[in-house]
C-alpha cells in the first residue's frame, strides 16, 4: 500500500543545472509499475534544495514516498505539503487524532546533523480511518569506513557522529508525537547506514536511555534472515524499520533478498517489506488483505529504480 523510497534522483538525473523536482522521475516509476503489472501509485515527496543534500552532484537526491490511493490516503494538513526548509511538527486534531503541520514535511530539516545529507521526511496516512505516521530516513553515509573484520581494529566507522546526532533528532520526533498521542502508529524506514546495535540506532530507539519507544522489525526474524546487503562477505543490515508498539504487536516482515544474494543487481540494498493488522478486536474484516495495510521500504542507487 506505501512505498518508501530512498535515493530518488530529481527529474534530469546527474546533469547539475539546477533542477530539483522529481516529479517526472517518480511517474516514470509509477507508469513502469502498470506496465509490470502492478497498482497504479500516486506520489509524494518534498523537494529539496539544490545540492544541499549530499550523493551524486546534480542528482539531488532525496526520500518519497508512492502510495496506492485506493488503500490509503494522506491525511491534510493545514499547511499542506513541505518544503525544504520547514520543519513539519506534530499536532492533534479536533478529535485528538494524530496531525502533523504538514504532510508530507521534513523533519528538522534545519538541524545541522543533516547538513548535506537527507532530510527525513515524515508523512500521516490514513487507513480505513486508522492513522499510520511514517517516516523515511537516509541517514549519513558510512563512507570512510573500513571492514568488520579487517586489519584496522576496532574498525573505524565513518561519520558515526553525524549519524547520531540525526537518530536523536528523529527520536525526539518520535518522543513528541508520543507525547501528543501516546497510542500512535509509528514507523521510521529506510536506510540508516548503520547496524542495529551500534551506538545510532540505540539513539534513535531511546535504548541508550533505557527507555526505548520503538523496536526493529527485523528483530522478529531468525539471525539468519537478519540482513539486506552482503558487504566484503558480511552478511548485515543497514536498513531497518522500527515501530512503536501499537503496530509493533500487529506486524509481520519479511526481507525480501532479491540483490544481495545475486551478481547481477539493481540496487546495493534489499527491501524490507511488512505488513499491519490495524484493525481493532472487535473490528477485524473477514478479508485478511482488507484489513492489512503494507508497508514497503525500498532502497534506490538509481534514478527511481525499483524492484
Amino acid at each position: 500500500d506505501i512505498v518508501g523510497l530512498q535515493e530518488v534522483q530529481d527529474n534530469n538525473g546527474s546533469i547539475n543545472d539546477g533542477v530539483v523536482a522529481a516529479d517526472q522521475t517518480l511517474q516514470r516509476l509509477a507508469d513502469a509499475i502498470v506496465a509490470a503489472g502492478g497498482p497504479r501509485y500516486a506520489y509524494t515527496e518534498v523537494v529539496p534544495e539544490a545540492e544541499a543534500d549530499g550523493g551524486q552532484p546534480g542528482g539531488n537526491i532525496r526520500v518519497a514516498y508512492l502510495y496506492d490511493a485506493s488503500r490509503v490516503s494522506l491525511v491534510e494538513a493545514s499547511g499542506g505539503v513541505g518544503d525544504a526548509t520547514t520543519a513539519t511538527e506534530v499536532s492533534t486534531d479536533a478529535e485528538g487524532r494524530l496531525a502533523l503541520t504538514l504532510n508530507p514535511g521534513r523533519v528538522a530539516p534545519n538541524d545541522p546533523a543533516f547538513n548535506d545529507s537527507r532530510k527525513p521526511v515524515a508523512a500521516l496516512f490514513d487507513f480505513r480511518g486508522e492513522r499510520v505516521l511514517l517516516v523515511n530516513n537516509h541517514f549519513a553515509s558510512k563512507g570512510g569506513s573500513s571492514p568488520l573484520f579487517g586489519a584496522i581494529q576496532p574498525y573505524e566507522n565513518g561519520s558515526v557522529d553525524q549519524r547520531i546526532a540525526q537518530a536523536a533528532a528523529v527520536n525526539a520526533f518520535v518522543d513528541d508525537a508520543l507525547a501528543a498521542v501516546p497510542e500512535a502508529r509509528i514507523g521510521l524506514l529506510g536506510d540508516f547506514n548503520e547496524f542495529g546495535f551500534l551506538e545510532p540506532m540505540q539513539v534513535l530507539t531511546g535504548a541508550d536511555e533505557s527507555a526505548p519507544v520503538v523496536s526493529d522489525l527485523l528483530d522478529m526474524l531468525d539471525a539468519t534472515a537478519r540482513y539486506s546487503y552482503v558487504f566484503e562477505g558480511n552478511s548485515q543490515a543497514l536498513d531497518h524499520f522500527f515501530v512503536t508498539p501499537a503496530l509493533d504487536a500487529r506486524a509481520n516482515v519479511q526481507v525480501a533478498h532479491v540483490n544481495a544474494e545475486f551478481a547481477d543487481q539493481v540496487s546495493d540494498h534489499d527491501p524490507i517489506v511488512a505488513s499491519f493488522d490495524l484493525a481493532d478486536s472487535d473490528t477485524v474484516s473477514d478479508g485478511g488483505s482488507e484489513g492489512e495495510d503494507t508497508v514497503a521500504s525500498e532502497d534506490n542507487s538509481n534514478s527511481g529504480g525499483c524492484t
